[in-house]
């Protein structure tokens, strides 16, 4: 196959084929790569396009559907007296919005397993051989069916991706979570993630955080959501201590970035106000588009600074779920 990703692909279809998930696409053994998976995406892309405009028909009316159970039980009502309601319409109308209203799911999840499989192809990490619990599948389909939005498409293919990576990612209740999440909530949640650093948002930068228009007021509300805690407790702080034993040393990671503190004395301890991130929320932000804050975090090292660490601003590569590498450094000064 030739594809960065090739592995993690596999592991994809090989959960969804098996119960039924994703039937509008082909099945994997049919895929290919180079040009002829492009031509063969490209296929889908109509197919789908397709089955959302007959959808669009049925509902509309413009086409009927017939099936012998329906046909059984309208003759059987032939002779009585009804109500002036016209069963036969009402029977016809639903039979007709439960075909258009399955084929709009199962064009929606076409469309964000399209989504993960592109995420997927360029991903290099190693498969984890857990397999995805089958009513974590189910409840991602039905999820993913309800959305139309490409934003939130777009979300569900990063979700299916990440489960696919590394089973667990995403709970249940991240799952219900987001199924009731907006385009306007989302759009306030990927804003405010850029400013998640080692699972907190620091405090004492507020010119910066409102400049991207995360005010006091979106913080609280993102407490209501779920997302952040302690946004009211002024004096919340958080404390880190070194990653080894030698001297001190601490990554704090803000997606494709990171802040290195370092000093010579192993037992000193870094610590700054935050405002905290939440289990659901850590989940949740993981899947926001936005990179880390470049301005804030030279701000916020800035401010470590004065607490007499050395401090660089870095790129951050994440190499395993628990360990990664920074390069390209750059000291920060108080």
């Amino acid at each position: 196959m030739n594809i960065p990703g090739e592995n993690l692909i596999i592991k994809m279809w090989d959960s969804l084929v098996d119960k039924g998930i994703g039937s509008v696409l082909q099945p994997w053994q049919e895929r290919r790569v180079g040009e002829s998976r492009l031509e063969l995406k490209r296929q889908e892309i109509l197919k789908i396009a397709e089955a959302e405009r007959l959808a669009e028909d049925i509902r509309n009316g413009n086409i009927q559907f017939e099936s012998p159970q329906l046909e059984n039980f309208l003759e059987n009502r032939q002779g009585r007296i009804e109500p002036t309601l016209g069963v036969e319409y009402a029977v016809r109308n639903s039979f007709g919005k439960s075909i258009s209203e399955n084929i709009r799911k199962e064009a929606n999840v076409a469309k964000s397993i399209l989504i993960a499989e592109d995420l997927l192809a360029d991903d290099a990490t190693p498969v984890n051989e857990s397999k995805l619990e089958d009513d974590w599948l189910f409840n991602w389909q039905e999820y993913a069916g309800r959305v139309s939005s490409e934003d939130l498409q777009q979300l569900w293919g990063k979700i299916l991706a990440g489960e696919i990576k590394s089973p667990g990612s995403y709970s249940y209740r991240t799952l219900d979570f987001l199924k009731t999440l907006s385009k306007a909530d989302a759009e306030v949640i990927a804003t405010a993630a850029q400013f998640v650093v080692g699972g907190v948002i620091f405090r004492e930068h507020d010119e910066i955080l409102e400049k991207a228009g995360i005010n006091f007021g979106i913080l609280m509300y993102l407490q209501e959501l779920g997302i952040l805690s302690g946004v009211e407790a002024v004096g919340l702080q958080t404390k880190w201590k070194s990653s080894q034993q030698a001297h001190f040393i601490k990554a704090l990671i803000s997606y494709n970035h990171c802040l290195v503190l370092e000093h010579e004395n192993p037992q000193k301890v870094a610590s700054k106000p935050v405002y905290l991130v939440t289990t659901i929320g850590k989940e949740v932000l993981s899947l926001a588009q936005f990179g880390a804050n470049k301005e804030y975090l030279k701000a916020a090292g800035a401010l470590f600074a004065k607490q007499g660490f050395k401090v660089q601003v870095a790129d951050w590569l994440q190499q395993t779920k628990d360990s990664g590498i920074f390069y390209n450094a750059e000291e920060i000064v108080a």
